[in-house]
């Protein structure tokens, strides 16, 4: 957490995700019953905590608002999907401070949905225009409509010792309003004061009883109390035999019943993360994307080359694990063979048709360490219009520089590569098989158009003629190819 310094805690943990430090099995958990969908309100937050579950803050702006609109696209796509999800959560730093909230709820709502909302009953929500609009929907829904105030403790010491001097009574304040327009209240605190949960849940009782409130402190729905969790000490992994041991089924746990929809700072598109802990963690979006993508592309470039050959070696890993077609740029030639039937060619002007109408017609377009000049792009308004687009650069700066990105991941290809790998085989490798079986279809029929031939005829000795008759006779040596800049160049890579 924030005040917390580094220490020896867990060296060598939670590293593979199919192995735990001591070699066990690690345990794992899929999506089997999705229950409730989270959406991140994109909001800062109003206060700032000792330890932050998530990292909000007043200054954390990672994330950006999510609105009405966006939300409602996602609950259309439920009622396509046929989920079954019964509840629709808003958490963020403070949802309330997003100026959507109430009409996000209230759409939600509309479409039969139990609404839970964090908040922490503070100034954001006691503004005359947010109160309006939750008295209006405690009128209209009921109990449909739940608050979860977060109450680090039932005591105002501890309380403020976390969230600061005088915030225990402002969200009383905020509490007492809510109890007087009759909506529905549950409260979060925590366990991290060397106190038993039962003599929690008796302080948090008797706060009840004295303010009038109607919450259950002996109810885990109602009263929910997180342990503290201290980087500093060590922590057990998780592995498949503690399922027996506990008693419990990985249907138990939360992630596999719920997701959750989020929208980062940079991006064009929101995206949907497994743990709602993690709205920060790139690569676990993009390794969800993976699994999704009906017509997906790699778009390689020089910094897989000089990230160095292990860049090489895991993305190579990565195309023939997913099958997905690779292109690349002049400068990204030999990370992936180009006598690999993964690969499409060269892309932009002097490249082939079907890496072009691949990169077209991508619904997610994976640009590994590579630009997007004006001879890939063409006109940028219509460069791969379908596409959710993944950028992975070490440089920032390289970044939504010409065309928006949707994921945006900074670092070192070989390090991003490696923790994708991880992300993607411990959540069992899955891809859209049938989908990308078609979307190969579609490629090899357009390789049919064989953009590259040519007819050799007459004394004239064709560049491409030539070229191609150096490959014939030197593809069995070790060879070194010099070419100077401008069309030569571009012959010598096409063949």
């Amino acid at each position: 957490m924030k005040d917390q310094t580094l220490s020896d805690a867990n060296v060598g943990k939670f590293i593979d995700p199919d192995l735990t430090a001591k070699g066990e099995p690690r345990a794992k958990v899929a999506l089997s019953d999705p229950q409730t969908l989270w959406f991140n309100t994109g909001t800062l937050c109003n206060i700032e905590c000792a330890n932050c579950y998530i990292e909000s803050s007043p200054s954390n702006d990672a994330l950006v608002y999510i609105t009405e609109a966006e939300v409602t696209r996602y609950l259309d796509e439920l009622e396509a999907r046929r989920w079954g999800v019964r509840e629709i959560g808003f958490t963020g730093g403070e949802p309330f401070m997003n100026p959507e909230m109430v009409a996000m709820a209230r759409v939600a709502l509309a479409r039969g949905y139990e609404v839970l909302i964090l908040t922490n009953a503070m100034r954001p929500m006691m503004r005359k225009r947010v109160q309006a609009g939750i008295a209006e929907l405690q009128a209209e829904y009921g109990d449909k409509l739940t608050l979860r105030v977060s109450l680090d403790h039932w005591s105002r010491v501890h309380h403020d010792a976390e969230r600061g001097e005088g915030s225990y009574e402002s969200t009383l304040v905020g509490m007492r309003w809510l109890r007087d327009q009759g909506v529905r209240m549950a409260v979060a605190g925590r366990i991290i004061w060397a106190e038993s949960e039962a003599a929690a849940r008796q302080g948090f009782g008797r706060l009840f009883a004295d303010e009038g409130f109607a919450i259950d402190a002996d109810s885990p729905a109602e009263t929910v109390l997180f342990p503290e969790m201290d980087t500093r000490v060590e922590v057990p992994e998780i592995t498949t035999a503690c399922w027996g041991i506990l008693g419990k089924s990985p249907k138990d746990v939360m992630c596999s019943s719920s997701r959750m929809v989020v929208k980062r700072k940079g991006a064009g598109h929101l995206s949907v993360l497994a743990c709602t802990l993690l709205p920060y963690e790139p690569e676990f979006d993009l390794g969800q994307t993976l699994e999704e993508a009906e017509r997906p592309i790699f778009y390689t470039g020089g910094g897989v080359i000089n990230s160095g050959p292990a860049a090489s070696q895991l993305l190579r890993e990565l195309v023939e694990a997913t099958g997905v077609p690779i292109t690349t740029t002049l400068m990204g030639l030999g990370a992936y063979p180009a006598n690999g039937d993964k690969w499409l060619g060269m892309l932009g002007m002097h490249g082939l048709y079907e890496a072009n109408m691949a990169m077209h017609d991508c619904d997610l377009l994976i640009n590994v360490g590579a630009r997007f000049d004006d001879r890939i792009t063409g006109r940028v308004d219509a460069f791969s219009p379908d596409s959710k687009r993944v950028h992975i650069d070490i440089d920032p700066s390289s970044i939504n520089k010409v065309i928006k990105t949707d994921i945006p991941i900074v670092g070192d290809i070989a390090h991003v590569l490696e923790d994708v790998l991880k992300i993607w085989k411990s959540r069992g490798r899955k891809t859209n098989r049938e989908a990308i079986e078609k979307w190969w279809a579609q490629i090899n029929d357009w390789k049919k158009v064989n953009c590259l031939a040519f007819t050799q005829a007459g004394k004239t000795i064709k560049p491409q003629y030539a070229l191609q008759r150096l490959e014939e006779l030197t593809k069995d040596h070790d060879r070194y190819i010099c070419t100077e800049v401008g069309q030569h160049q571009m012959w010598a890579a096409q063949y």
